[in-house]
């Protein structure tokens, strides 16, 4: 698609292109439905220089006003109706990267009125996903995981230490006391999957805890094998850790499918919640990409442009 034209030469476009920051595929959705409106506004008999607060003229009163809602409408009623072929997912999601452009305009104040800023994309409708746990749910969890075993407060410190520290399956299996620095309140990121020997954060309690268990298990159960979560000497498995979300989740009353994986999206839920930096989540995470911690958080990628 050659790049020029009334609105890929327009100011507005130029910025866009410039400081949008996103990834390629977004980038390109973003330029293919441009194109479009670009299209239909030479149609529509278009002429002169692109001004969004200058956009319609009427000639009853001789004035100027901005894109507006309606001019929008207008424009996805026609192409809806130019490429019968799309699914509605495909339609919801062109008219979604037409509101991000707007919505760029407007959060660098090149525009005054944003005419997409309450726009409703009927389309498609989107099945959401709740794959992380609530601070009600995480409570509710923990009160169960206690029940489950008072004494060594095993389950207990397994969930906390998990939603705690977004530690992964692997990791979680492997982690082992000799990692946890409980003075500094630190694991020492350096078994288990994708791991590099990255330091990461523990709160002040569980830690506390964790150092108590530690005595528990070798006063008590006389169990002492390296690995934290370890039952009669045995290595944590990763059905066994399946199994276990499954059966608290279940006796706290959380009937959707949880797994482990989500006590991982849930540490950075809840660091988001409670004020926590982007770039400071992803640091937790280990997430190379600060796109991938959006992701988790189901965050618009256009928070990138906020954090930086």
């Amino acid at each position: 698609m050659s790049l020029s034209g009334v609105v890929f030469d327009s100011p507005y476009f130029q910025t866009w292109r410039e400081h949008c920051g996103l990834k390629k595929p977004a980038f390109l959705a973003t330029v293919k439905i441009l194109g479009s409106l670009q299209e239909y506004l030479i149609e529509s008999g278009f002429e002169g220089s692109l001004d969004f607060e200058r956009f319609t003229y009427y000639l009853e009163s001789n004035d100027f006003e901005p894109i507006s809602k309606e001019f929008i409408d207008q424009f996805v009623q026609h192409f809806v109706a130019s490429n019968p072929s799309l699914s509605n997912k495909t339609i919801y999601n062109k008219i979604s990267s037409l509101k991000g452009f707007f919505n760029f305009l407007d959060r660098v104040n090149m525009i005054s009125h944003n005419p997409m800023a309450n726009y409703t994309n009927k389309y498609y409708e989107r099945n959401i996903n709740i794959n992380f746990l609530s601070e009600m749910e995480c409570k509710e969890i923990l009160k169960i995981a206690l029940l489950e075993e008072p004494f060594s407060k095993y389950y207990y410190l397994l969930f906390w230490t998990a939603i705690t520290t977004g530690l992964r399956n692997n990791e979680l299996c492997s982690l082992t006391f000799s990692q946890i620095n409980f003075h500094n309140c630190m694991v020492v990121v350096n078994k288990g999957q994708k791991t590099n020997a990255k330091g990461i954060a523990i709160p002040k309690f569980p830690a506390k805890e964790l150092l108590h268990f530690k005595n528990y298990k070798e006063t008590i159960d006389n169990d002492f094998s390296q690995f934290v979560f370890s039952k009669n000497g045995r290595q944590l498995t990763k059905n066994k850790l399946v199994t276990i979300v499954k059966s608290l989740a279940q006796k706290a009353g959380i009937y959707r499918k949880v797994i482990p994986h989500d006590l991982r999206r849930t540490t950075g839920f809840l660091l988001l919640k409670s004020g926590v930096n982007l770039r400071a989540i992803q640091q937790q995470l280990r997430h190379e990409l600060i796109g991938t911690t959006l992701e988790y958080l189901s965050i618009s990628e256009s928070l990138i442009l906020d954090e930086d």
